[in-house]
């Protein structure tokens, strides 16, 4: 297989990796961290909502992203919107992210994109990786701000930094395919590898590719499929579909059909667009 081949295939996973997000215009990360609310988790709604009128802001946070989520109760935008901004008018920078991302989505709330931005903006200033993550996103497709690759990659890299996983991700793309950066696959790799130690199920194949390939790092086709089929039992539809393409057109394995059958079909039945057009093609 030509290096250019390689080059286009990898594309082409890096697309479906990343494709459940890209329905959205703006790649944006919403869940919240749960490690300071680990302290309420055994309580009942009524003893958090005691501690939330009297104004604790994690736990106000925290019944925001329950009415948000639909976490026993009724998924509610506008109740979340009403706990979000509780806890964020009291400093809680989860509730702000929380609240920007509202904004943007016009969930709860009248859509409000320079509100979602001034949100982000204060937090990322304040270092927030999250907001920081968020707010790239906002000058790399030139949201309601003059599109600026240098400002979305100096973000990514400052949150990349501080250990956040989607931007770990986002980065190693842009390192991997020379978008805004020098292309360098070493450090594509080791930014893919560190998104997948932190458990972020869209850099599984991405990494797994590069070790397929060497790209960065010495081949070792094991360890790709290894990383592949971690991912399948985390239940990722996409690695599903990734090896499934592999095994059904011998991409740096040996062609499997039954494999590749199975794999493509369990991606298909959690809805994946990609396995469902490749399932009516081949079988």
């Amino acid at each position: 297989m030509s290096k250019t081949t390689t080059i286009l295939l990898f594309s082409l996973l890096i697309i479906l990796s990343c494709e459940s997000q890209k329905k959205e215009k703006i790649i944006i990360f919403q869940k919240q961290e749960v490690i300071e609310e680990d302290n309420y988790k055994n309580l009942s709604y009524k003893e958090l909502e005691i501690l939330a009128i009297k104004g604790d802001s994690i736990v106000q946070n925290l019944i925001g992203d329950k009415f948000y989520y639909g976490i026993d109760t009724l998924i509610d935008y506008k109740k979340a919107v009403e706990w979000y901004e509780k806890s964020a008018n009291k400093g809680y920078i989860d509730a702000q992210n929380a609240l920007a991302f509202c904004y943007l989505k016009g969930r709860g709330i009248n859509q409000d994109l320079r509100k979602a931005f001034q949100l982000y903006s204060e937090n990322a200033e304040k270092g927030d990786s999250k907001a920081k993550f968020n707010l790239s996103s906002f000058y790399k497709f030139g949201i309601i701000v003059e599109q600026n690759q240098e400002k979305a990659i100096t973000l990514l890299k400052e949150s990349a930094k501080k250990g956040f996983p989607e931007a770990q991700n986002d980065l190693a793309i842009h390192y991997f395919d020379g978008i805004g950066v020098e292309k360098d696959y070493e450090m594509a790799f080791q930014l893919f590898k560190s998104a997948q130690e932190n458990e972020l199920l869209e850099a599984y194949s991405p990494l797994a590719w590069c070790y397929l390939n060497g790209l960065g790092v010495k081949k070792d086709e094991n360890k790709a499929i290894k990383i592949y089929e971690a991912a399948i039992e985390k239940g990722c539809n996409i690695s599903q579909y990734n090896l499934g393409l592999m095994y059904l057109k011998g991409i740096q394995v040996d062609k499997d059909i039954a494999k590749a059958k199975s794999l493509i079909k369990k991606a298909m039945d959690q809805g994946n667009e990609k396995a469902i057009q490749l399932w009516n093609e081949n079988f």
